[in-house]
């Protein structure tokens, strides 16, 4: 029998996260909420670049969504 590879998708994500960078707070609530009722956990979130390059290296999360 063949693993799910859905399956897979969300076990990768599920230790450290998602890290959430995005200037427009209700986007990054919109994600959230979308990321967590999925199962998987947000690492972290911030408005800004220079946060988020402050952030992520000590949080080392696993995915990074960012708005361009």
């Amino acid at each position: 029998m063949m693993a799910d590879p859905e399956d897979h998708l969300h076990n990768s994500f599920a230790g450290r996260g998602v890290y959430l960078l995005d200037d427009h707070e209700v986007v990054r609530r919109g994600l959230r909420q979308l990321i967590e009722s999925d199962g998987l956990s947000v690492a972290g979130e911030s408005g800004s670049a220079r946060e988020a390059v402050r952030r992520i290296p000590a949080l080392r999360p696993e995915l990074v969504i960012l708005d361009d």
